[in-house]
C-alpha cells in the first residue's frame, strides 16, 4: 500500500510537470486587487486568475500530488496499466466480453460526468450507503 501511494505522489507530480498547470484547490473566490502578486504577496499563497466581466477571479491553487483528484487519477492509470500488463501477459482477455475492462472504465467515467449535474444523484448514493 505504500508504495502505491509513493507512485502516486511521484505520478501526479510528472503530470504536473507534463500540463504545467496548477491545480485548483478552492472554487472563485473574488477579490478587489490589481494583480495575481498582490495576492499571492498578500496571502503568501498560491493563486492563478481567471477574468469574469472584467473582475479578477483568483482560485487557491496547490500541487497536483496534493489534489485528490489528480492522485485518484494517477492511481487509476497506474492500475490501468496494470490491468493492460496483466491481460497481455496472462492472455486473461480482459479487453473483451464479458469483461470488457477498458469500457467499463469509460462508462464509470462517463457516468460520473453525468452525474455531476444533478446533485441529488450523489446525495442519494451517499445516503444509501
Amino acid at each position: 500500500m505504500y508504495q502505491l501511494n509513493q507512485a502516486s505522489i511521484a505520478g501526479a507530480d510528472e503530470l504536473q510537470q507534463e500540463t504545467g498547470n496548477p491545480y485548483p484547490k478552492e472554487s472563485q473566490v473574488k477579490v478587489d486587487l490589481k494583480s495575481v502578486e498582490e495576492l499571492n504577496a498578500l496571502a503568501g499563497e498560491t493563486y492563478d486568475l481567471q477574468d469574469s466581466n472584467g473582475r479578477l477571479i483568483a482560485r487557491k491553487t496547490q500541487m497536483y500530488s496534493k489534489g485528490p483528484p489528480t492522485r485518484l487519477l494517477v492511481l487509476n492509470l497506474i492500475l490501468s496499466y496494470w490491468l493492460g500488463w496483466l491481460d497481455a501477459k496472462g492472455e486473461h482477455a480482459l479487453d473483451t466480453e464479458p469483461v470488457a475492462a477498458w469500457k467499463r472504465i469509460k462508462e464509470a467515467y462517463d457516468k460520473g460526468k453525468q452525474d455531476a449535474s444533478k446533485p441529488e444523484t450523489i446525495a442519494t448514493s451517499e445516503a444509501t450507503s
